[in-house]
């Protein structure tokens, strides 16, 4: 009799088993996949809104931080009025803290061309262009 062996892995973000035979396993490779998948079906795909009358909140799992945040009736509904099609996957603290959201901040400190004083300037200088002091810049 065959005997078949199964691999049993987690999920990486809800916990959840993943049970493939050898067959399967080894049809990742062929298939060109590196390894087996990491994550269940649920977890790998965005899921999409649909939004009722009366719909409730609903909890969500963040991505980054893995922590529990509420998707509430009103996010709801602003997403879908928005047009979004997929349920958010990082909880507010993490997309306000994105690094896609700040903009880089860099003081370079400069000496002025017109009055010779050392100054601050919110930006990186081009060399060969004049970089003054606020006084002279609101005197120009």
């Amino acid at each position: 009799m065959d005997e078949t062996t199964e691999l049993v892995l987690t999920c990486d973000i809800c916990g959840q088993e993943l049970i493939f035979s050898d067959e399967e396993y080894l049809s990742f490779s062929r298939r060109g996949y590196s390894c087996a998948p990491k994550r269940c079906r649920n977890c790998s795909r965005p899921r999409k809104i649909s939004v009722q009358t009366g719909a409730t909140d609903v909890t969500l799992k963040c991505v980054s931080c893995e922590t529990d945040f509420c998707f509430s009736a009103g996010e709801q509904q602003f997403f879908k009025d928005k047009g979004y099609r997929n349920l958010p996957r990082r909880c507010k603290s993490c997309r306000a803290g994105s690094d896609r959201t700040k903009a880089p901040e860099s003081e370079t400190l400069v000496l002025c061309s017109s009055c010779g004083q050392e100054t601050l300037v919110p930006f990186i200088p081009h060399l060969g262009r004049p970089s003054y002091c606020r006084e002279c810049f609101q005197s120009r």
